[in-house]
């Protein structure tokens, strides 16, 4: 049964008191935003209605699945006009998308920790104490995207030299990084609000917003990567430029959602630096840094064993970039859900639920689960056809075969560890999901792969191999922290 929030002031209570998120006298009293809260919504379940359960997660995953979805119609779209251009093209968009990933991982690892507190404000209905989040955490944002947009730009070229790309795409690459490079700052923009967005109850804005920006994308990367209509014909130049132009407007976009009526209160508090808030957010951001590094940093090792297989280095580069842009169709998803169970788990722990906070992990995983895993056979089965659709280049072609057969075949403990991982995220147990993330790549993964590929012999199918069992080990600690209830343990200490 659902309950109105009544509550009209509210102070800082233990659970931000305990997390870091500074004294009492710190923070000021505040009324309700206008509106129901949306905590509300999670708080007035009852414990045991499963439909009710599984109501809010699709309400709160279908816009970030959504979102997902677009985000692979970019990435899909890249790939494909590169595919057009040259396999040489392909490789130097997978390896820049992947090295940008890298560069974005501080912006998603605040979102990571914006998302608990703000989720759990929200869950007692501290809007006021939620706007505090977002500032300090909107400000980081953009300080630090500016500044790395700056040093990408001006050092693309000791970036490129760090990595092994043949000769002959490393003058592409540095173009391709130095332009990729004016998207950054509104994309950090971009991922911290719309994390905000999220744990307020509100996924609809940053779908809507990556509507916009996917149209704008897609058509600018076509007409000025082919020089169609009017447009000039940049080649590869133009994929980055229209990343760069289509992110810039998806920025102005979220704020004139910031200068509504809705969200005016985020511009009415002091945007000084608060040194309680800034510690509890970085707190449980650091954990999520490092998680993403190890990811990124483990796909661009696995970029320079593929560039070291001599002259069938493009061939396996080209591969990955594609298998990567296909298998996303499962991985994204899981990624939405593991967004939509951060949020849940998040308010409902604010709410004070612990046994709804565990039910919505295991149910989100279930159901994603199921679907994706459906997914992933479907793929599986038009595999041919899909790496047709992306090159003509039949040696890429049956690589990127081989690499879907591989990945695919995780897909299920894949799906339920990122999942899972996002409920622990959304309880504040960041630094667990890192471990077990950080083992499966550096200790696992990485090594095998360089086994696999270079001692054994197998080239780039023992790279596939070793992700399939790193991928399968990744999935089997994750279930198994999460059944032993330690990020409860940890979400009830720092309440207490």
């Amino acid at each position: 049964m659902r309950v109105m929030a009544i509550q009209n002031k509210v102070k800082i209570d233990k659970w931000a008191e305990g997390s870091g998120a500074g004294n009492p006298s710190e923070v000021r009293e505040y009324g309700n935003a206008p509106g129901i809260c949306p905590g509300a919504e999670v708080g007035g379940l009852d414990e045991g209605a499963t439909a009710g359960i599984l109501r809010n997660i699709w309400i709160n995953s279908w816009p970030v699945l959504g979102v997902m979805l677009l985000n692979f119609v970019v990435g899909y779209t890249d790939v494909y006009v590169a595919g057009m251009l040259s396999p040489d093209v392909q490789a130097v968009v997978g390896f820049i998308s992947q090295l940008y990933f890298i560069l974005i991982i501080l912006g998603n690892a605040l979102g990571v920790g914006t998302v608990a507190l703000v989720s759990s404000s929200v869950g007692r209905c501290e809007w006021g104490q939620a706007f505090d989040f977002t500032r300090q955490s909107l400000v980081m944002a953009a300080s630090i995207g500016a500044i790395l947009a700056v040093l990408s730009f001006a050092g693309a070229g000791e970036i490129i030299l760090q990595f092994s790309l043949p000769e002959a795409i490393r003058g592409m690459a540095l173009v391709y990084l130095k332009i990729f490079s004016f998207a950054m700052l509104p994309n950090y923009i971009i991922i911290l609000m719309s994390a905000v967005f999220r744990a307020a109850g509100q996924p609809l804005i940053p779908f809507r917003v990556m509507g916009v920006v996917t149209v704008l994308n897609v058509a600018s990367s076509f007409g000025l990567a082919l020089g169609l209509g009017p447009l000039p014909r940049l080649g590869y130049r133009g994929i980055a430029t229209a990343t760069a132009i289509s992110m810039l407007a998806g920025m102005l976009l979220v704020a004139t959602v910031l200068f509504g009526r809705k969200w005016r209160g985020v511009w009415e508090g002091s945007w000084k630096p608060r040194a309680g808030i800034i510690r509890s957010i970085l707190r449980i951001s650091w954990p999520a840094a490092v998680l993403q590094l190890a990811w990124n940093a483990g796909s661009l090792a696995l970029y320079q064993f593929l560039g070291k297989l001599g002259a069938a280095s493009i061939t396996a580069m080209a591969a990955y970039a594609n298998g990567l842009r296909m298998e996303s169709i499962t991985y994204l998803p899981a990624f939405a859900l593991n967004m939509a169970a951060a949020v849940l788990v998040g308010q409902s722990l604010g709410a004070g639920s612990v046994e709804r906070a565990r039910r919505y992990g295991w149910q989100t995983a279930a159901a994603g689960t199921v679907v994706l895993s459906l997914f992933a056979a479907l793929l599986a089965h038009f595999a041919p056809r899909l790496a047709g659709m992306l090159t003509e280049d039949p040696a890429v072609k049956a690589e990127t075969i081989r690499y879907l057969y591989f990945n695919l075949a995780a897909a299920p403990l894949m799906v339920f560890s990122v999942v899972l991982g996002g409920a622990m995220q959304g309880a504040g147990d960041t630094m667990g999901v890192m471990k077990i993330i950080v083992f499966a790549i550096w200790i696992v993964r990485i090594p095998l792969a360089a086994f696999f590929c270079f001692t054994l012999g197998f080239g780039a199918t023992g790279v596939w191999g070793a992700m399939f069992c790193s991928l399968t080990l990744q999935g089997a600690l994750m279930t198994w922290k999460y059944w032993r209830g330690g990020w409860i343990a940890a979400a009830i200490a720092k309440k207490a």
